[in-house]
C-alpha cells in the first residue's frame, strides 16, 4: 500500500485531507511541522512514498525549504507542494527545490488523484530502472571478482563495486583471533569520511553494534542507510 505524509500545521485542512486519501486507499498519516516530517522520512522501513507539503508551516522551514531536506533523506520518495499564495514566484521555488508538482489550495480532490497517479506510475518506472542497473552492475562486479587471485583484490573490488551501486561508504576487514578474540583488521575501504590509515586499524569485534552484527551474520551489512561493512 503506497504511503503518503500530509505535512500540514493546519489541523482542519491536514484531517480532511489525510480522511480522503485514506478513503481513497491510501494508507495516509500527519504531522504539523518539518522537524517531525524529517523525523519519518528518516524511519527507513516506514518511510513514505509521497509527501504533500504546505508551503506554511509556522515555525522552522517552509515547505520549499523542507522539501529538499525530505529527498535528501528519502531519495527514494517524492513531494507535491500545495499553498494559499497565487504568487508564481512560489511555484518557480518549488520545482527548483525538487517538487513533483505545485498545487494551489483548495485544490480539486479529482485533480490530486491525478497527479498522485503520475506521480506513482513514474516512481514505480524509476524503481524498475533502478533495479535494473543495480543488476548491470552486480554482473559487472561479479565479472571482475572472477580474476581476483587475493583477498586483497577481492576486497578492493568490493568495496569500489559498493560505491557503483550507490552506497556512500564501504570497508571490508579481515577477520583473525587476536588474544583469543575475533578481531577486525581494516583491510580497504572506499567513499566518503574515509578513516585515516585503515589498513593499520585493529578493532575488537565487541566494539561496536555494527561489527558485531556484520561478523555474527558472516555477509555484508547495511548500516545507516547508505553505508555497508
Amino acid at each position: 500500500m503506497t504511503r503518503i505524509l500530509v505535512v500540514d500545521d493546519d489541523k482542519f485542512f491536514g484531517q480532511m485531507l489525510m480522511d480522503w486519501l485514506q478513503e481513497q486507499g491510501y494508507a495516509a498519516e500527519r504531522v504539523t511541522s518539518a522537524a517531525l516530517a524529517l523525523d519519518v522520512a528518516a524511519q527507513e522501513d516506514e518511510c513514505p512514498d509521497v509527501f504533500l507539503v504546505d508551503e506554511r508551516l509556522g515555525l522552522g522551514l517552509s515547505g520549499v525549504e523542507l522539501i529538499p531536506r525530505l529527498r535528501e533523506t528519502a531519495p527514494m520518495s517524492d513531494a507535491i507542494l500545495f499553498t494559499n499564495s497565487t504568487d508564481p514566484e512560489i511555484a518557480r521555488q518549488a520545482y527548483l527545490a525538487g517538487a513533483w508538482r505545485y498545487l494551489r489550495r483548495p485544490f480539486d480532490p479529482d485533480e490530486l488523484g491525478y497527479v498522485l497517479a503520475a506521480l506513482l506510475e513514474w516512481l514505480g518506472a524509476k524503481t524498475v530502472q533502478i533495479e535494473r542497473d543495480w543488476l548491470l552492475t552486480l554482473n559487472r562486479i561479479s565479472e571482475r571478482l572472477q580474476y581476483a587471485r587475493t583477498v586483497e583484490q577481492i576486497g578492493r573490488l568490493l568495496v569500489e563495486g559498493a560505491i557503483e551501486l550507490g552506497f556512500d561508504r564501504a570497508r571490508f576487514y579481515r577477520v583473525r583471533r587476536m588474544d583469543d578474540a575475533p578481531t577486525l583488521f581494516g583491510l580497504c575501504q572506499s567513499g566518503v569520511n574515509p578513516v585515516v590509515d585503515f589498513d593499520q586499524v585493529v578493532y575488537s569485534v565487541e566494539k561496536t553494534i555494527y561489527h558485531q552484527k556484520a561478523f555474527a551474520e558472516r555477509k555484508p551489512t547495511f548500516f545507516r542507510d547508505r553505508e555497508l561493512y
